[in-house]
């Protein structure tokens, strides 16, 4: 349920900051939505997984834990994400 309930306030919040910017882009928006909605697990021998983002705020700020073990998940999305709507673009310009 708590998942379910995120992703549709993060979906929100990142069409919210696009029309903000004023600047509509498809790229933007795919690359903020994965930036909130990734997870991560809180602790390696737990499964429980949290929002990584918050969750590497929450280590620094009040655990005083400075690893970056919470945004390894994130960079990899990131990373995918922006390849796939690269070669996305690239292909509908291409092509049509």
């Amino acid at each position: 349920m708590f998942w379910t309930v995120y992703i549709i306030a993060s979906f929100t919040f990142s069409l919210l900051l696009i029309k903000i910017i004023n600047r509509p882009s498809t790229l933007v928006f795919i690359l903020l939505l994965m930036f909130f909605i990734t997870p991560s697990q809180l602790d390696v021998s737990s499964s429980e997984y949290a929002p990584a983002i918050f969750s590497y705020f929450y280590n620094v700020l009040f655990e005083l834990d400075f690893s970056t073990r919470v945004l390894r998940p994130l960079l990899i999305t990131l990373t995918f994400s922006l390849i796939t709507v690269s070669l996305f673009l690239y292909l509908k310009r291409k092509f049509f």
